[in-house]
This record gives structure tokens, sequence and C-alpha cells, in this order.
């Protein structure tokens, strides 16, 4: 797992009751090519998100990381999933809109599964 901790100091009453909603939602979704959301404390000064940890980083990384060439058909397979998860998250009863999609916000598992990472300013 991953833990993202928010530092207290920039951390106002409004952005905490909109972490609070942004939380309640993240965490309803599953999808394979979704960053899966496992929980989160919301009370200061312990404000953090817990999510599953995806091993090899971003997708960014992954394309410059030239000792491990990817092939077209892996860059292919790559590019599908993330579009069935954003026509997940399209397509969920909220209609989330994924307003940051870019190699940095995409996450790679072990086994080379692209995951849309949905967090503060990735979603919503």
């Amino acid at each position: 797992m991953a833990v993202k901790l928010l530092l207290e100091t920039s951390v106002t009453p409004e952005t905490l009751e909109s972490l609070k909603s942004e939380v309640a939602i993240l965490s309803s979704l599953r999808h394979p090519n979704v960053v899966l959301y496992l929980g989160a404390c919301t009370e200061p000064p312990n404000i953090f998100i817990v999510t599953e940890w995806c091993e090899r980083g971003s997708l960014s990384d992954l394309l410059y990381d030239h000792t491990l060439p990817l092939s077209a058909a892996n860059r292919l397979g790559m590019a599908l999933q993330t579009c069935q998860g954003m026509a997940y998250l399209h397509s969920s009863p909220r209609k989330i809109i994924h307003r940051d999609l870019k190699s940095q916000n995409l996450l790679v598992t072990r086994d080379f599964t692209i995951k849309a990472r949905a967090c503060r300013g990735g979603a919503l």
C-alpha cells in the first residue's frame, strides 16, 4: 500500500471538507485500471490517504527508463488499459471526469497493468 501524507499546515477547513467528499467518492470506485483507494484519515494532525501500491511507479517513469524497452504491443496494451479506466470513470453514476490525464497520473503495477490515479486534482 501507499500512504500520501498531507501536511496539516497546508490544509484549510475548506480543503479538508473537499478531501472528505473526494475520498468518499474515490473509495467506492472498483476497476482494474483505476488505483484502489483503501482508506483515509481526515482528523488533524493525521491527514493521509491510503491506496494500493503500484511497484513500477508512473507511466512517465517507465517510458523514460531506457533499460526496459517496451514493444509496440506493450504500448498499445497500456493505451487500451488507460482507455478502459477512463471509460469506467466517465460511465460511473457520478460521471467522474479525470481533469488531469497524463503519464505522471497513470501508475504501473509489477505486471504492467495501468492504473489511473484519481486524487486531489486528478479527478472530479
